[in-house]
Formats: C-alpha cells, sequence, structure tokens
C-alpha cells in the first residue's frame, strides 16, 4: 500500500513539474491543429489535403521522394544536436553558445525549406521573390556564420564543415548549371545528401567536445 502511495505521489509531482512545459506544447499544437482547418475553410480544400501522408493521398509508390525524406531526418538530427546541446551547455555552465544556437536555428531554417521548398516554390511562385535572390540571402546567412564564428570553427574538425559545404556548393551548381533532366537530379541530390550527412558528422562531433569542454568549468564552480 506504501509502494502505491508513494508511485501516485511521484506521478503527481511529475506531472506538476512538468505541466508548464506540456501546457505550453499542447497549446502550440492546438494553434497549429485550428489553424489548419481554417485554411482548409479558407481555401476550399480537404482537410486529407493538410494531414494526410502525400503518398496515400496521391496515390504514389512507396518510395516516392525517399531520398529528399532521408535527408529531411539528418538536417532534423542535425539541427536537435546543436539546439539540445547549446541548452545542455547553457545549463550546466550558465553560458549561451551562440556557435550552436546559430547552426541550430541554421539547420532548422534549411530543414522548412527542405520539407516545404521555400526557396523552390513557396518565394518564387506564391511570393514572387526569385529563387536567385532567396539563394544570395543563403549565402549570405552562411557567410555571416562563417565570419562571426570563425575562431571557434578553427578550434573544431573544420574541414568537416568545408566538406559539407562544397557538396551543397556542387549541388547548386548542378540546379543552375546543368539541364534537369535524367540523372542529373539524382547527381544533384547526392551532392546534396553527401553535404548534409557531412553536416550531421561535423555538428555531432563538435557538438560533443562543447558538451564535454564545458563539463570542467561546472566542476571547478561547484568546487569540485
Amino acid at each position: 500500500m506504501n509502494s502505491m502511495n508513494s508511485l501516485f505521489s511521484r506521478s503527481f509531482c511529475q506531472l506538476k513539474s512538468n505541466f508548464k512545459v506540456l501546457l505550453v506544447c499542447y497549446l502550440l499544437l492546438l494553434v497549429g491543429v485550428l489553424s489548419i482547418y481554417f485554411a482548409a475553410r479558407y481555401l476550399n480544400v480537404s482537410l486529407s489535403v493538410f494531414i494526410r501522408d502525400p503518398i496515400s493521398l496521391l496515390r504514389a509508390p512507396l518510395y516516392t521522394g525517399v531520398m529528399s525524406n532521408v535527408g529531411i531526418l539528418f538536417w532534423v538530427s542535425s539541427a536537435a544536436v546543436c539546439l539540445f546541446s547549446a541548452y545542455t551547455i547553457s545549463q550546466c555552465s550558465g553560458r549561451t553558445n551562440r556557435f550552436l544556437l546559430y547552426a541550430g536555428y541554421m539547420t532548422l531554417w534549411l530543414v522548412l525549406d527542405d520539407m516545404f521548398l521555400f526557396h523552390e516554390e513557396l518565394f518564387p511562385n506564391y511570393l514572387g521573390i526569385s529563387q536567385g535572390l532567396i539563394i544570395i540571402v543563403y549565402l549570405v546567412m552562411f557567410l555571416v556564420f562563417f565570419i562571426k564564428f570563425f575562431r571557434t570553427i578553427l578550434t573544431t574538425d573544420f574541414v568537416l564543415l568545408l566538406l559539407a559545404c562544397a557538396f551543397f556548393a556542387a549541388s547548386l551548381i548542378c540546379d543552375f548549371a546543368l539541364p534537369q533532366r535524367g540523372i542529373v537530379h539524382l547527381v544533384e541530390d547526392s551532392f546534396k545528401l553527401l553535404g548534409i550527412i557531412t553536416w550531421l558528422v561535423y555538428f555531432c562531433k563538435t557538438s560533443k567536445f562543447q558538451v564535454v569542454s564545458s563539463i570542467p568549468v561546472v566542476i571547478q564552480d561547484a568546487g569540485i
């Protein structure tokens, strides 16, 4: 009986301690669901267009977009690693790791771009902003990242980061300089996927190093 009371007590304490986090998450989800509902009503589109899996909705083969989906998984992994590591370091040392934060948010934007075709469809076809201009903005975003965190990057395995960017550049060259037919699509997306994987490897190694490096600070502050 005592063990059951203890279990219920612990469960209540856990719910209480996580209440604010859960409340924010559920409210955001509710806003998202309501937005989908009203968007479907406004556009006079079936709700299934918003909520069903594209493969099921379009009755497409199971392997449709497999390469793109794998790339998105690696993008999301990179963003999660960077943001979680930045949060862990701030909790352990009380210092904000702007390098990982910038990388995490930048990667998160690239995830959204890949998922919702920002530079390929949304900006040029719906907002009237040319794809070339968006690419220039992205290049500036990368340039700012390299300039702002140049010294930090030099302390890491920067050759991996350069290799990832080289793959991205090769993918862009294929996209703009070569005729978009046949095997060109495979070559372009292969370079892109190689860049994403290398990006993930780089930030996994770098995040691990940054987190481990923050541990001596915690030990020193604690007087251990």
